[in-house]
């Protein structure tokens, strides 16, 4: 039952690979927008620039520079500090847990703002974002 379905279906699947597709499709346009961090942003990153974490990466850095081999053991605590780098560049909220000892004075930030915590205000990346898309139509 299942070979005959397939065989009837067949004809009418179409799969388009990027090849064929590529030529359809407009030049690709790459534009660098430069953002500036929110105060909070700037205040959550140069907490993480003076915090153990940033210290623990500089160090496996340090390590793996000097070292022939390959240091695997660290390379987790690098991708994690660029993770929490990213989530804090999107949106502080992402970066800040309900335990962060900024997250007070973030709660205090958003209650001047209409969406609260989920403000974009706090993210110049996305407001910039917004902008473009609007731009756009």
């Amino acid at each position: 039952a299942l070979r005959r379905l397939h065989r009837q279906v067949l004809p009418f699947c179409l799969r388009r690979t990027k090849e064929t597709v590529l030529s359809e499709l407009p030049p690709k346009i790459i534009e660098d927008r430069i953002c500036d961090l929110h105060p909070l942003q700037r205040r959550l990153y140069t907490a993480f620039a003076q915090s153990q974490a940033r210290q623990g990466v500089t160090a496996t850095i340090e390590a793996a520079e000097s070292s022939e081999q390959p240091v695997v053991a660290g390379a987790k605590h690098v991708f994690a500090a660029l993770q929490h780098l990213r989530k804090l560049c999107n949106h502080p909220l992402l970066a800040i847990g309900p335990t962060h000892h900024l997250r007070a004075e973030y709660e205090t930030a958003a209650q001047a703002e209409p969406d609260g915590l989920h403000s974009l205000a706090f993210s110049p990346k996305l407001l910039a974002l917004q902008q473009i898309l609007l731009d756009c139509g």
